[in-house]
């Protein structure tokens, strides 16, 4: 969706992401990511963050470029 707000900036929200690909030899507890709720004009690069059963995490970045 883009929406356009009282100031005439643009901005996308309601962004599908997707799911990342996740795998560990015991468990998956948690798969988290830093997307802000709307995305201004340009890029934007979104960390995800998984968290195994032993507390290891592991993170990969996601740009998501919204055009006008």
């Amino acid at each position: 969706d883009i929406t356009i707000n009282t100031n005439d900036d643009c901005y996308a929200i309601n962004v599908a992401l997707g799911t990342p690909v996740t795998a560990d030899n015991c468990s998956v507890v948690s798969v988290t990511n830093d997307a802000p709720a709307s995305f201004s004009i340009g890029s934007t690069t979104v960390t995800w963050t998984i968290v195994d059963g032993s507390g290891n995490t592991a993170t990969a970045t996601q740009v998501v470029t919204v055009e006008d």
